[in-house]
């Protein structure tokens, strides 16, 4: 809700309202309004304006930057979470960061030229000690010892997130891991990365509660997998290039108790027979998430998904090799399905008309590519309101509510 505040006349004071009041109207104003003219109002609010419990869930992103320039960050007397995806020149934003609070809980910085250097680095995560969830591009020489004391600080940090890089990076997650005492949340993403087999053992058999692993890497030896099987408390995986799964190694991940995202892609060496084998048993049950991006999963897998994943919200087949029959036994066994992503697949279709009675619940249909289904998308969404789905030639067609929604969004 956006509210523009001006100065008062002289005879319809602020002062009327006890504080208590004014504070539960100023939380529906956005941060910009609320710095830049409820403050301005008068000297009572502008102290009101930075009353701490104002400030103490909100974010500021994108869209509070293209408002105003960066001063938002510096004045703001405290914030949550800043996440930036900014054309803004990287010091510009360093400084402004450093000029505000220092109770950041969530930082998530990308720059369009590039990331931070790691002297930057090094000024910006220390000042930041309460850093619970980071989000970073990293400098391609991430080997800095400057760099690895960066880290060091951090040690409320639970979720951490490095993006971009080429580095022998085993160094890097060794500073991160020792230090980061909270940390237990790493994802590795569009990085190129170099595992000494000694410190991905040392990363996953360190003790700490691990909850969510995302490593990008070519090879993990059995020592790693039997640490992987003993991370009880791991609810994400993700696995992403890596030749060395087996059939034996997925039973492993497969009896963990608490797993319910599980991404395995780009990989072409375990067999699809091996993978549908292992979605049969009883653990995979709890998945809500699946991922096989690029991958050889075919019908056998799509029908041992779907008859033991009973519980599934999402699942990506994209650039596989489905055909309409494994398409069937998921719309006709995932009934709790909401995302659905076939991009790229050989499909003709002729199923899709089962999508409305049989997955009520699906909101997102992603076919783009698979050009050889012909069916009456239009009537698929007719019939099922609350259904987007991006059709072979990557044209995004919407349910009534879809739009109704985007309507009262847009108001």
């Amino acid at each position: 809700m956006r509210v523009l505040v001006t100065h008062l006349p002289a005879n319809n004071t602020p002062d009327l309202l006890p504080n208590e009041i004014l504070l539960s109207i100023f939380k529906y104003i956005n941060s910009h309004d609320l710095l830049y003219n409820v403050a301005n109002v008068c000297k009572r609010w502008h102290i009101l304006t930075q009353d701490s419990s104002l400030w103490r869930s909100r974010s500021i992103d994108d869209e509070d930057m293209l408002m105003n320039d960066l001063q938002l960050l510096a004045l703001a007397p405290t914030l949550n979470r800043v996440s930036l995806h900014t054309d803004f020149p990287k010091d510009e934003v360093l400084s402004a960061l450093l000029s505000g609070s220092k109770d950041l809980q969530s930082l998530k910085l990308h720059f369009r030229e590039g990331p931070l250097s790691v002297p930057q680095l090094k000024d910006l995560l220390p000042a930041f000690p309460n850093l619970r969830s980071l989000d970073l591009q990293l400098p391609s020489a991430s080997h800095d010892q400057a760099l690895f004391s960066a880290f060091h600080a951090l040690i409320k940090l639970e979720s951490l997130r490095l993006t971009g890089f080429v580095s022998p990076v085993s160094e890097l997650l060794n500073a991160i891991t020792v230090h980061c005492i909270s940390l237990h949340t790493l994802h590795l993403v569009d990085c190129l990365i170099f595992f000494r087999d000694e410190h991905l053992v040392a990363l996953v058999s360190d003790g700490r509660p691990w909850k969510s692993l995302k490593l990008v890497t070519y090879f993990i030896s059995e020592a790693a997998y039997n640490y992987f099987a003993c991370l009880k408390e791991l609810q994400q995986l993700a696995l992403i290039k890596c030749k060395s799964l087996t059939e034996e190694n997925l039973l492993q991940i497969a009896s963990l108790p608490h797993l319910t995202e599980l991404t395995i892609s780009e990989n072409c060496l375990l067999s699809s027979s091996g993978l549908s084998t292992c979605f049969q048993i009883q653990p995979m049950a709890s998945l809500l998430d699946i991922d096989l991006t690029v991958y050889r999963a075919d019908d056998d897998v799509a029908l041992a998904i779907a008859t033991t994943c009973s519980q599934l919200v999402r699942l990506r087949l994209a650039m596989c090799l489905l055909t309409d029959d494994g398409l069937r036994s998921i719309i006709l066994n995932a009934s709790k399905l909401q995302d659905l992503d076939l991009e790229c697949n050989i499909i003709r279709g002729q199923c899709l008309y089962l999508i409305p009675n049989h997955l009520p619940n699906l909101i997102r249909l992603n076919i783009h590519l698979c050009y050889n289904v012909l069916v009456n998308l239009n009537e698929i969404v007719a019939r099922l309101t609350t259904l987007k789905i991006i059709d072979p030639a990557g044209i995004v067609l919407a349910g009534r509510a879809v739009k109704s929604n985007r309507s009262f969004a847009a108001k």
